[in-house]
């Protein structure tokens, strides 16, 4: 992307924050609004002088714009503008793809899924879906995984990438969906076209809609009567009391907590496959909650989220360098939050970053991301602030013990 120029026009200015950042991060540059003034005064002296407008020279190379920014309706209307065009679009909204764009990329987006759009030789793609390095003794363990379709439902890309990887070394095969809504569309596709999944892997707290919404969903027939008995195992970063009832009245078969743990994870989908009867109350089996307050708050467990990595070194630097940047726009966008006092959004943000931060063994990250997201419940500002405060000094310390460990 270095040397490209980028237009971002979209509906909430935290979004269009974190879009140019990232743009930025990936060595664009993003043509902003005071731009666009300059080169309308400049374009007025032009014409006021006998001389050519400037606009074509100032022209971005790609834009970037939902369907809610007044930008949309120009760009549609001129197709050399719509073959540069990456249209986001709400999965509430309906999926109309337009003819003549250039990417079409459903929100929350994975920034792998944009990226890609430009990794023509699929380098960066390769990092994540290498080939599986599996073992005889990891399918020998849990053979009765091998071969089953899984749709791994999960917002933050950190998340699926870790599940899906696992899955694969069991020889699993795996969907992916980025909300509740997402899956329910995932499945009804699948249907469609004759496929099937064998188990849902649903986290509890998603945008747009969350798992317990979906698996209620589901369990009514909206996917399908042929997917309303799926096994559906919880996977969340809330391992607060009362949790485990809440995923039994929605109709989930089991429940995990984040961080993910490599066997946990293989024997209870292996244990749920094997008992895939759903009954309309269904059983759940006592799981070890991950309990934030007592666990071990080192700045970095690198053993553990080896572990949970089965060993793979090269990956496991991959993703922290994924973090690392991903953590930097979201701590970027809770203090404009902050300002706001957007107490709601606050909240998503923390419980995702939260569980992304146990994933990848920030202990430290983790358990004040857990108090945040407390105190945002409570909408109680001087602690939210001391508290962000506190997030953001942490995050610079684990940056730079990861960026001595990246080398």
């Amino acid at each position: 992307m270095s040397g490209k120029s980028f237009r971002v026009d979209l509906s909430h200015q935290f979004f269009t924050n974190k879009w140019r950042n990232i743009v930025t991060m990936l060595g664009g540059s993003v043509l902003s609004d005071m731009t666009d003034e300059l080169d309308s005064r400049i374009n007025v002296d032009n014409r006021a002088n006998g001389e050519p407008s400037s606009t074509e020279s100032q022209d971005p190379d790609y834009y970037i714009v939902d369907k809610q920014h007044s930008k949309y309706a120009e760009v549609i209307k001129a197709p050399s503008k719509l073959a540069k065009c990456i249209v986001l679009s709400k999965h509430s909204e309906p999926n109309t793809q337009i003819d003549g764009v250039f990417g079409y990329l459903g929100r929350p987006t994975k920034l792998i899924s944009f990226i890609e759009l430009f990794d023509t030789d699929h380098k960066f793609r390769d990092i994540f879906h290498s080939p599986e390095k599996a073992t005889h003794e990891n399918t020998l363990d849990f053979p009765v995984l091998a071969g089953k379709h899984v749709l791994v439902v999960d917002d933050n890309n950190i998340n699926v990438e870790i599940a899906s990887h696992l899955l694969k070394i069991v020889k699993a095969k795996v969907q992916t969906a980025v909300n509740g809504l997402d899956a329910i569309n995932v499945l009804n596709r699948l249907r469609s076209e004759g496929l099937k999944i064998d188990l849902i892997l649903m986290d509890c707290q998603m945008p747009e809609m969350d798992g317990y919404e979906s698996t209620s969903r589901i369990r009514s027939g909206e996917a399908g009567l042929e997917f309303a008995e799926v096994p559906i195992v919880a996977l969340t970063a809330n391992a607060m009391s009362g949790e485990r009832t809440k995923c039994i009245d929605v109709g989930m078969n089991e429940y995990l907590t984040k961080p993910i743990v490599a066997k946990k994870l293989f024997s209870t989908l292996s244990e749920v496959l094997r008992n895939s009867t759903v009954p309309s109350k269904p059983t759940l089996k006592t799981i070890e909650d991950n309990d934030i307050e007592n666990q071990d708050t080192k700045r970095f467990d690198k053993e553990s989220a080896l572990a949970r990595v089965m060993g793979e070194e090269t990956l496991l630097k991959e993703l922290l360098a994924l973090f690392i940047e991903q953590t930097r726009l979201d701590i970027e966008g809770l203090f404009e939050l902050l300002e706001q006092k957007d107490f709601i959004q606050i909240s998503h943000v923390c419980h995702a970053l939260k569980g992304a931060a146990s994933n990848i063994g920030a202990n430290k990250l983790n358990a004040i991301c857990f108090k945040l997201e407390l105190a945002s419940g409570s909408t109680d500002i001087s602690n939210c602030l001391e508290l962000m405060q506190e997030l953001n000094d942490e995050y610079v310390a684990f940056k730079s013990t990861i960026e001595h460990e990246l080398k």
